[in-house]
């Protein structure tokens, strides 16, 4: 289980927990105070839960949460009655679920048990980590045939070293790819150096406005990075487009993170 469980995982573990700690430097004293109430540890140390559960009885279902459904030009907000889309493709979307549990937990986490408010807040610091992942942008196979291999687990067909891997394999294994050497606090200061007008557009709209986005920088990475690339032979300017990609969007997943928690335990 737990093979299979690395093989998808999102960012790999020091990605999520890259995310986690920008995240955590955003909070509010307010905000970091519940957190840690509820989940007893830091967002970092939690940010790769969601993987290690996903398989377990009772958590089984959570499976497709991990996987943020991009519906290009579609609406897909919870009221289906107007909508193409069916009720049950929409709630796999890990946009619907951060959704859901934004509005339950702003509204009512007070009188949730607080071992439900403790799931809930690792469920979106893992499903905001993943929908910023471009591997965990599936695009379906009846809009956009011609990514056929990035439904679910993104297996876009790259090679590693002359053998055979995949597009979501190199995001799982990115930040040892671009920097072998570099430890979590180097991230950190790479990734984290938006400003505060910058985070505040950043966290504009909400989650399915977030994927929309990045469903657009995953498009062209497929162009700058196209099909049977060797990664371990990455040109200069596919390292440099790569880096900022990844850059962009564990900040982006950071700060995003923080204005939903900042958002449910403001006073």
């Amino acid at each position: 289980m737990l093979f299979v469980t690395t093989r998808a995982m999102a960012w790999g573990g020091p990605g999520h927990s890259i995310i986690g700690y920008i995240a955590e430097n955003h909070l509010t004293p307010a905000a970091k105070e519940k957190c840690h109430h509820y989940i007893r540890h830091t967002l970092a140390y939690e940010a790769s839960w969601m993987d290690h559960w996903r398989y377990c009885k009772g958590f089984n279902g959570t499976a497709h949460w991990h996987i943020g459904y991009a519906y290009p030009e579609r609406q897909y907000t919870g009221d289906f009655r107007d909508q193409f889309l069916k009720q049950e493709s929409v709630r796999k979307s890990a946009a619907y679920r951060i959704n859901e549990f934004h509005n339950e937990l702003r509204g009512s986490y007070k009188e949730m048990p607080d071992s439900i408010v403790a799931n809930k807040i690792r469920f979106l610091i893992h499903m905001l980590g993943d929908m910023h992942c471009p591997a965990h942008v599936a695009i379906p196979v009846e809009d956009k045939p011609t990514y056929d291999e990035t439904t679910v687990y993104n297996r876009y067909r790259l090679y590693r070293n002359g053998k055979k891997s995949s597009y979501h394999n190199m995001w799982d294994t990115v930040t040892s790819l671009l920097f072998p050497k570099r430890m979590i606090p180097e991230w950190i200061e790479e990734v984290d150096t938006y400003n505060d007008k910058q985070r505040e557009k950043i966290c504009q709209g909400d989650a399915n406005d977030w994927l929309a986005a990045t469903t657009k920088d995953v498009f062209r990475s497929y162009k700058q990075i196209p099909r049977d690339t060797d990664i371990a032979k990455l040109s200069d300017k596919q390292r440099e487009q790569l880096t900022n990609l990844t850059y962009k969007q564990m900040a982006y997943a950071g700060y995003r993170l923080a204005y939903i928690l900042n958002d449910i335990f403001k006073e």
